[in-house]
């Protein structure tokens, strides 16, 4: 893992705080353990599996009939209407 934080993540320290830039949504994040495990998680699914940005969703909600779920992150396919779940536990839900 600190391979992947030296390497592939673009850090900022300002004011005593660490930030990480988030590229789904374009900005700088506070930097957490949660953070991190989300911007490896984009990592893998952008280089391994080939999914553009416009596919990716952080930190979004869905409804699901009547149940709204928040979800870290949400990968949308033009095959699979829901690919990915990873709710805020970090259990994957396929």
């Amino acid at each position: 893992m600190n391979n992947f934080i030296k390497h592939y993540l673009c850090l900022k320290k300002t004011k005593e705080k660490n930030y990480i830039f988030c590229t789904i949504r374009k900005k700088f994040v506070l930097f957490k353990k949660e953070e991190i495990t989300r911007q490896y998680i984009i990592f893998l699914l952008k280089t391994v599996k080939n999914y553009k940005n416009s596919n990716i969703f952080v930190e979004t909600s869905i409804r699901i009939q009547k149940i709204i779920k928040r979800l870290d992150i949400l990968v949308l396919d033009k095959k699979k209407i829901l690919t990915y779940l990873l709710n805020v536990n970090h259990n994957l839900l396929i």
